[in-house]
């Protein structure tokens, strides 16, 4: 197998690149490019010329069986990929499962002109070839590397530092998301509706002097590494109501996506429902600017669904559907006189 690399970026420092050296490696940084450990999965990698850099990681349910071999080439065209790896994750007992699908999508791939570099299955923390029947994938499997060395380690590493935590299912990643401190949905809501009418207040009065206030507690915010008061996370939440902070904050991510992303995730878990589609818009953007689709798209999707109108919720899954890739993304987001 190929060796490819994928980008690891922490909040205040440059670029690390975690290189992956075989498919152990491999099968052990996938669930860290996710967010959490898929199942009943195919995860696909899309890679880039000239070094192999892995670009958007997608996850399909094994249940959508029937599309994917259609579906998988067209947005991996829309990625600009010029390789790809598969990974199947499954509970399926007996030798390769799924292995007709597996083959559908490789040729379906390659019919694209874009080269399979692997197509793994991962199960009970071994893996196995699709398509490698020489020694180095023998037929009773090998273990998946420990996250403690390679690209696993160092990835688990950056994100321990951002003061993240790896799910252990997509279902946990979605519930992360929700609100879960432990105050009364009538508490919560007063101190919301406290901070709104504060906040109207002062736009009353003077709107260019709140909107800079507003935005500059946010930057504090992003500082605080998601340890936020209720009055100061309310105040956030509420603040991101103005299209103008939203829109300021989300220039941001070009530059800060993960910074962003912990403070958008932190604020959702303080926030009900009612109150929480800027902030879901926020984490999208962030996490799509990382890389992070699953994320990305969980933010999005529950952002429409509490609010269908919602444009940039809309435009952001859009492009997300379209297979812009992340890097693109960032450079939208930036401000114009820096892009």
């Amino acid at each position: 197998m190929t060796p490819a690399a994928t980008p690891a970026v922490t909040p205040d420092g440059p670029t690390a690149v975690a290189r992956v050296t075989g498919p152990a490696d491999l099968t052990a940084a996938i669930p860290e490019l996710l967010g959490f450990v898929p199942a009943e999965s195919l995860v696909v990698l899309s890679l880039h010329e000239p070094r192999g850099r892995v670009g958007l990681t997608m996850r399909f349910d094994l249940a959508e069986a029937r599309v994917l071999a259609r579906e998988v080439p067209v947005r991996l065209r829309h990625e600009r990929a010029t390789r790809a790896v598969l990974a199947v994750w499954t509970d399926e007992p007996g030798p390769l499962p799924r292995a007709g699908l597996v083959h559908g999508v490789v040729e379906s791939v390659e019919a694209a002109g874009i080269e399979v570099t692997a197509a793994l299955l991962v199960r009970d923390g071994t893996w196995w070839s699709y398509t490698c029947t020489g020694e180095c994938c023998p037929a009773q499997g090998l273990p998946v590397a420990g996250t403690r060395t390679g690209a696993a380690g160092l990835m688990a590493a950056e994100r321990v530092l951002r003061g993240d935590v790896l799910r252990a299912s997509r279902a946990e990643l979605e519930q992360a998301m929700g609100c879960r401190l432990p105050l009364g949905e009538a508490v919560r809501c007063r101190e919301l509706d406290e901070a709104a009418l504060a906040l109207l207040d002062d736009i009353a009065t003077d709107r260019c002097r709140t909107q800079e206030r507003e935005v500059a507690r946010l930057r504090r915010a992003l500082g605080a590494d998601g340890r936020l008061s209720a009055d100061d996370a309310a105040r956030c939440a509420v603040a991101l109501r103005l299209v103008s902070v939203r829109d300021e904050v989300l220039t941001w991510v070009g530059d800060s996506a993960p910074a962003v992303r912990h403070l958008a995730l932190a604020l959702c878990r303080w926030t009900p429902d009612r109150d929480v589609v800027p902030t879901l818009v926020v984490l999208g953007a962030a996490a799509y600017a990382e890389g992070g689709g699953a994320t990305a798209r969980l933010a999005l999707e529950r952002a429409l669904r509490l609010d269908p109108a919602c444009t940039m919720a809309g435009l952001l899954l859009q492009a997300l559907d379209g297979q812009v890739p992340p890097g693109q993304v960032r450079d939208i987001l930036r401000p114009p006189a820096r892009r």
